[in-house]
């Protein structure tokens, strides 16, 4: 188990390339969650298109070959995963500057599969992102993301068949009811949060990080799919 304020680097996949690394503050970790926070202007690796576009707006012929430098803009994020749910929850905060995060804004939901993995020089997560995804406003209320862009890459080697892509919806129609109903962790947990001011931003993670072979598939085809796990997150699994 990581102790608070231990740092663990977040590996982001997407379209079968890894897009982001990003190194994030642990604030729990134990055998049913693991919460950690990516402050802002942390320095990070990330895939970018031309002038700065999202991949997703980018024909995968004009993808970057490599990862560059770059820092986290914003006044952080809280991110919350669990062990066999393929999906994290984000708590976003307004800028307040120097100062750090202010008042709340709202909660995502990131449609993903995730792995954690450690080895002798640290330890991190692995995720795939699966494109769609869910904003919930502080009176929850729920709206799809991405809708478009993510009916578009079912097929998509790198992405999802259309077996897959049906999952992937599913588990975003599995959480949106426990948004709405304000439960768990929709109810105000972390929306207070604040971080530790003696926490320094982590150092930009290395190439020797970047380049360890994911702990997890990262496309429609090739490795086999990773092990089901059993839910922790207290969300009724549909029969």
């Amino acid at each position: 188990m990581l102790n608070r304020g231990d740092v663990l680097v977040e590996r982001i996949y997407f379209g079968g390339a890894l897009c982001q690394v990003v190194p994030a503050r642990v604030l729990r970790h134990d055998a049913d969650e693991l919460v950690v926070w990516v402050a802002g202007g942390t320095p990070v690796l990330r895939r970018r298109g031309r002038s700065g576009r999202a991949l997703r707006d980018v024909p995968r012929a004009e993808w970057p070959s490599e990862l560059t430098p770059a820092e986290w803009t914003g006044s952080g994020v809280v991110r919350r995963y669990l062990p066999g749910v393929d999906h994290s929850v984000w708590w976003f905060f307004a800028d307040a500057g120097p100062s750090g995060p202010d008042s709340f804004e709202g909660w995502y939901v990131n449609l993903e599969r995730h792995r954690l993995w450690s080895d002798g020089t640290g330890a991190g997560i692995d995720v795939v992102d699966q494109e769609l995804d869910g904003w919930v406003t502080p009176d929850h209320a729920w709206h799809w993301k991405d809708e478009e862009s993510f009916a578009a890459k079912i097929g998509d080697p790198g992405f999802f068949d259309a077996a897959e892509a049906a999952l992937v919806r599913a588990e975003g129609e599995r959480v949106r009811p426990v948004a709405e109903r304000a439960e768990f962790p929709f109810d105000g947990t972390w929306c207070d949060f604040r971080p530790d001011p003696s926490w320094p931003l982590p150092p930009r993670p290395g190439t020797a990080t970047a380049g360890r072979p994911p702990a997890l598939r990262v496309g429609a085809e090739g490795a086999p799919a990773d092990d089901a796990g059993e839910r922790q997150d207290g969300v009724p699994v549909p029969d």
